[in-house]
């Protein structure tokens, strides 16, 4: 029975000493749950995650000659700002990270501050020392120049006999004295010197390539052979606005005046900047010929009689043209005098602005138009009415003529005229009751009913009881 009191009570014990660990456990593990929820959550239920802004500085620490230069870099995880804001406790800093030290010995700091988060920072430490520790200076640190333009830099070794350094770029070219030449794209190039003695030791400087651009007025302009035109250029993002003119067709100079050719096309004005000869404008110039007609064509003026002439120009904004003739006169306005002899003549319009471009019309100088009929061969068919009589002296006449009959005659091919001389022979035959006072002869010219050009009608009326005949020439004066 004691064996298994014994045995009982070290049963009971193990069990307790179980249920004792068991209790244990839970709690530890409950514990370790606890905790890690309040470290992930902190101290939230909602179980979302918070992520770190950290900022790493390159190098951690370095050592400089008074004066020195070093180039920093700073990397920031934990956002997508990933800009820092750099600062020092001594010498100077640009946003690049080039640090100069300053020229007294001594421990230093540059810091780099992130933008998303300025409680964010990391700091390296600068010992300057005279010591014989090689630096590099560059100056200028940096620099903005166009499309191919080029910067002149130097390079300042201290802590060394040695004072050569080694060039390089990482777009464009420099040559071994530090003469950079940009590259013919837009973009960032970073310079860097690199000491001889101690390659170690080392400076940079950053050069921004913009694009230089080039303008030219008037843009599209459109002009008539043999005239001209004057181009101006605007050059941009660059140190001079001189530039060189070419043209494929015409003539250019140096201030950009051109001057097209005889022969019509499109050609090619250009204008390249002198700073940057890799940029540079080009317009295409339209040039016209330039055609003159005049009108009337032919003309045919009597003499000493005037007519008018016009020109139209095109090819060109400039209509103005000079009038010419080989006989009479002709004034500014294109009015022509004829000359007092008959003949042939001609009027010529050129353009003032291209003097190879003309037109002429042909002007026949006439005598005035005449006309005489004697009736002696009968009556022609122009004449109403188509009888015809004779004088006891046997004169031909036309007629008889009675009461109120009238007497035509119609003429064509006129030359132009503004006036009308008529003389005729009137022969009165025979009246019946003595001839009245009142009795009349009426005498009217005009066109025909038509309004024909060149046809005139003559008419001659009686009037009362009145026998008469005609006899008629006729001259024109216009």
């Amino acid at each position: 029975m004691l064996s298994e009191n014994c045995g009982g009570e070290r049963n009971r014990s193990f069990v307790l000493s179980r249920k004792i660990w068991g209790y244990l456990s839970a709690a530890a593990i409950m514990l370790i749950v606890v905790l890690t929820v309040l470290g992930c959550g902190g101290g939230g239920s909602s179980g979302s995650s918070s992520i770190q802004v950290v900022v790493q500085i390159t190098p951690t620490s370095v050592t400089l000659a008074p004066g020195g230069s070093r180039t920093f870099a700073a990397t920031v995880t934990g956002s997508t700002n990933t800009s820092v804001t750099w600062t020092c406790s001594a010498g100077t800093i640009d946003q690049s990270g080039t640090y100069i030290a300053p020229t007294t010995t001594g421990s230093y700091t540059v810091t780099a501050t992130s933008a998303a988060d300025h409680s964010v920072k990391a700091v390296s430490q600068v010992t300057v020392s005279s010591s014989s520790v090689v630096s590099v200076t560059i100056s200028p640190s940096s620099e903005s120049v166009g499309l191919g333009g080029q910067v002149q830099f130097a390079a300042t070794v201290r802590g060394s006999t040695n004072t050569a350094v080694t060039w390089s770029t990482t777009l464009g070219k420099i040559d071994s004295n530090g003469l950079f030449t940009a590259p013919n794209a837009a973009s960032s190039c970073t310079v860097t010197a690199t000491s001889v003695a101690d390659s170690s030791a080392s400076a940079k400087a950053i050069v921004t390539v913009t694009s230089v651009g080039v303008q030219i007025t008037p843009s599209a302009p459109s002009i008539g052979t043999n005239q001209s035109l004057q181009f101006s250029a605007t050059v941009t993002n660059a140190s001079s606005q001189a530039v060189t003119w070419t043209a494929t067709g015409g003539t250019i100079s140096s201030s950009g005046l051109y001057h097209a050719g005889s022969a019509a096309g499109s050609y090619s004005v250009t204008a390249t900047s002198v700073s940057n000869p890799s940029s540079y404008a080009t317009v295409t110039v339209t040039v016209n010929a330039i055609s003159v007609s005049v009108t009337p064509t032919t003309a045919t003026v009597v003499t000493s009689q005037t007519q008018q002439f016009l020109a139209k120009v095109t090819g060109t904004s400039s209509t103005g043209v000079s009038w010419t003739t080989t006989g009479g006169t002709i004034n500014s306005s294109g009015l022509l005098t004829a000359p007092a002899t008959s003949g042939t003549i001609t009027v010529t319009a050129t353009s003032t602005v291209d003097t190879t471009a003309s037109a002429s019309s042909t002007v026949t100088v006439v005598p005035p138009s005449s006309y005489f009929y004697d009736f002696s061969s009968g009556v022609p068919s122009n004449w109403t009415p188509t009888t015809n009589e004779s004088t006891p002296s046997g004169v031909k006449f036309l007629g008889r003529i009675s009461g109120t009959n009238t007497a035509q005659l119609v003429l064509d091919s006129l030359t132009t005229h503004s006036s009308v001389t008529v003389t005729f022979d009137l022969f009165v035959i025979g009246a019946w009751g003595g001839i009245p006072s009142s009795a009349t002869l009426g005498v009217s010219i005009g066109v025909d009913e038509q309004g024909n050009v060149g046809r005139q009608r003559l008419a001659v009326q009686s009037s009362r009881n009145r026998h008469c005949a005609v006899s008629c020439h006729r001259s024109g004066q216009p």
